[in-house]
């Protein structure tokens, strides 16, 4: 299992990015979306299998962990 976690500065901008790649990369795995304390949001991945680099570069996000 691959954990990654996301940070992003609105909930619209990451329901575009994570739309497109869990669907064209074919991810399995859970996601959790929460807001954070700063007003932002993150986005947590738990992948069965790792995402490559240049597709997470799709997500628009600042990547904290993983």
């Amino acid at each position: 299992m691959y954990s990654l976690t996301v940070e992003f500065s609105s909930q619209t901008e990451i329901k575009g990015g994570l739309e497109g790649i869990w669907k064209r990369l074919g991810i399995t795995g859970e996601i959790e979306l929460r807001p954070a304390d700063n007003g932002r949001w993150i986005l947590e991945i738990h992948s069965e299998r790792k995402i490559r680099e240049s597709a997470l570069k799709g997500l628009n996000g600042r990547i904290i962990e993983g």
